[in-house]
């Protein structure tokens, strides 16, 4: 059966617009074979939250820090009477904080886990208890304060240094956040309805509705993140992602320390891995 040019030509059309759509509505996944060698492995005992930035572990058992050294020494910290529900920033190891999600009290610890400053929600905002907290450069932090949907950025002396507008006149509101990271100038904020970015002056410049995450890692314009045993590299500028298959079951934890360095923790135990490089 024969067609007439003029149909011919207006079907391949409606194809190319077709692919073009498909093309850059949906990112690019790629699955990738990662070469993984086995390097150390250590029996861990709570939850593992990362590596700062000379090489400490970290875990977090039923409200108690334990930061292990490279020559394998530990010590610990906790304070049950802010609760035992917390978030720890680790990166600084110089300057710890730790969120205590039920009061709203944040802590700064030194290198030796001792407390160094303690504030309360009344020394931030009056009226209102955060959300959630992190660090942030020279020594200051951002804190979500969702009763009057705004994100402060403090200085050291706890003075406002941003504050963005009141996030309800937005179209869309951030829902519950988890988690709170900085990283090159933008605030990342993981809500149950998205990942919500701003810059360093607390001005909203998007957010990634489908990434509807509780734990991620940001390098440069790539959040890192965990689905099942794949890890994820989504990279935002572009709008692309590719998936790596991790070397473990029943993943529960993963940390990227550099770009040739992942830990991975299991059911049984934590484990350090070298592999081949990806470019952040």
């Amino acid at each position: 059966m024969k067609y007439p040019n003029s149909l011919y030509k207006k079907c391949l059309v409606c194809l190319w617009l077709w692919l073009i759509i498909v093309f850059y509505t949906f990112p690019t996944k790629t699955l990738t074979a990662q070469s993984f060698s086995l390097e150390k492995e250590f029996q861990s005992d709570g939850k593992f939250l990362g590596v700062d930035a000379i090489g400490n572990l970290y875990f977090l058992a039923n409200g108690v820090l334990t930061k292990m050294d490279t020559h394998g020494k530990s010590i610990s910290y906790t304070n049950r009477q802010s609760g035992t529900n917390l978030f720890v920033d680790v990166f600084d190891p110089l300057n710890i904080l730790i969120f205590f999600r039920d009061f709203g009290n944040i802590v700064f610890l030194d290198n030796n886990l001792t407390e160094r400053n303690k504030v309360s929600p009344t020394q931030l905002l009056s009226n209102t208890q955060p959300e959630m907290a992190c660090k942030s450069i020279k020594n200051g932090f951002w804190a979500w304060f969702p009763d009057i949907f705004k994100l402060v950025r403090f200085d050291h002396n706890l003075l406002k240094q941003a504050v963005s507008i009141d996030m309800s006149l937005n179209p869309e509101i951030p829902g519950k956040v988890a988690y709170m990271v900085e990283n090159n100038n933008r605030l990342f904020m993981a809500a149950d309805n998205g990942l919500w970015v701003f810059d360093q002056h607390a001005n909203y410049l998007f957010t990634l509705s489908e990434l509807k995450i509780e734990s991620f890692q940001v390098r440069n314009d790539k959040i890192i993140y965990r689905k099942a045993n794949n890890l994820h590299v989504y990279d935002f500028f572009l709008d692309q992602e590719n998936v790596f298959l991790l070397p473990e079951t029943h993943v529960d934890h993963f940390f990227l320390a550099n770009n040739k360095t992942i830990y991975i923790q299991t059911t049984e135990s934590l484990r350090k891995y070298s592999f081949s490089e990806i470019s952040f």
